[in-house]
């Protein structure tokens, strides 16, 4: 590769620097840029840089690393140092204030500590299904985005302030069959875990989550607190039982209180005497800081779906299920010189309609460094060929 030139594709692999595995969801700043990528599961990221720039790399647990372009070039691999927690000088558990204290502080700053005036996103979409363990729909999305409304107050939902645009979409033909309540394309409802934008049951009811400070960590160089939390609620009639069970974690830098991360897993299940219907969820939000502010940077969601039905015989007559995941990656932040998106989340025959443009998907970095799992691919290739699908 030519040191010299002006701007270079790099594909590079992040890894653990002792036991060398590869780090997933790490996070990939480019300097002096409000713009940046996460590695996949295998640690891979692949980036455009001008001479001129370098790379932040930043993960939870390990100590931040600054590249130059010219170093950055010369390597393959880029090996983080776990970051040494050093309770004697830290006093990490000294503190006064409780579990309960530290989330009604940080739950308090989010407004402050986000940012007040319009700004928009880019992001990759994508969101695929199976049932009986075999995929049979897939989505993916290049997505201009506009908070139109900022953050100078919370929102119930994202549809009150996000407008939309869908420049560009592959997608397969939907071979899913025992559940038919898709969205087109799920972008408000994943967006909705953004605990900055939108209330949440964690910002009025911290005593009914049972908080409790778990470990600390780092995050670039400051230190974290991993919050644990927990809520059941259980209802039970004379014909049926409801039970919800919830757990989650959240990770809070003690320097300011912003809050970095947020994960929850969910169980409900719903049984009468002839039917039971159950699902399993769970959600990951991340954020990233530009100047003194925090952004999203990743969400998933992910869950399945499942109903059984017997007989007056209490005999297994129909089992259905469904399981989902999607994925928003934010690949780069506009602060300056916004065009307001006034548009929705779109519809399906909107998204029928777009055309299909090989060229972009061959050059869209996000998606070189996030490749389709192996089986998704298979599965659907088995139902129809992935190119005649993205050329609908």
């Amino acid at each position: 590769m030519n040191i010299a030139a002006q701007h270079s594709l790099m594909t590079k692999t992040i890894c653990d620097f002792e036991d060398k595995s590869p780090l997933g969801l790490v996070n990939v700043q480019i300097l002096d840029a409000k713009k940046g990528t996460m590695s996949n599961s295998n640690g891979e990221i692949e980036i455009m840089l001008k001479s001129s720039q370098g790379v932040k790399i930043s993960a939870m647990g390990y100590e931040s690393v600054t590249i130059s372009y010219h170093v950055l070039v010369l390597r393959d691999t880029i090996f983080l140092k776990r970051e040494i927690l050093e309770l004697d000088e830290l006093k990490v558990y000294s503190t006064r204030m409780s579990a309960n204290d530290i989330v009604r502080m940080a739950m308090g700053k989010t407004t402050k500590l986000s940012n007040g005036k319009p700004y928009a996103m880019k992001a990759f979409y994508r969101h695929y299904c199976s049932e009986n363990d075999i995929y049979g729909r897939l989505i993916e999305a290049a997505l201009d985005l506009s908070d139109n409304k900022g953050h100078k107050k919370k929102f119930n939902e994202p549809n009150e302030k996000i407008g939309v645009q869908v420049n560009q979409i592959r997608r397969s033909f939907d071979f899913t069959e025992n559940f038919d309540e898709h969205d087109p394309i799920s972008i408000y409802s994943t967006m909705k875990y953004d605990v900055y934008s939108y209330t949440s049951f964690l910002h009025f009811y911290p005593e009914d989550f049972n908080f409790q400070l778990v470990d600390t960590t780092f995050y670039d160089n400051a230190l974290v607190w991993v919050i644990s939390y927990q809520y059941e609620k259980q209802k039970e009639k004379s014909l049926q039982k409801d039970l919800l069970k919830c757990k989650g974690w959240l990770y809070i830098r003690a320097n300011d209180f912003g809050i970095l991360e947020v994960k929850e897993e969910q169980n409900y299940m719903q049984e009468s005497e002839y039917e039971t219907h159950s699902y399993d969820l769970a959600w990951n939000v991340k954020y990233q800081e530009l100047e003194g502010r925090y952004y999203l940077k990743y969400l998933s969601e992910e869950g399945q779906n499942r109903d059984i039905l017997k007989n007056t015989a209490h005999e297994e007559v129909s089992n259905k299920d469904h399981a989902f995941k999607v994925e928003m990656m934010i690949s780069d932040i506009q602060l300056n010189d916004i065009t307001k998106l006034e548009t929705k989340e779109p519809t399906k025959d909107y998204l029928d309609g777009l055309k299909f443009e090989a060229k972009f998907w061959e050059d869209y970095l996000v998606i070189q460094n996030s490749p389709l799992q192996k089986k998704v691919v298979e599965d659907l290739e088995k139902r129809a060929a992935l190119n005649s699908q993205f050329e609908k």
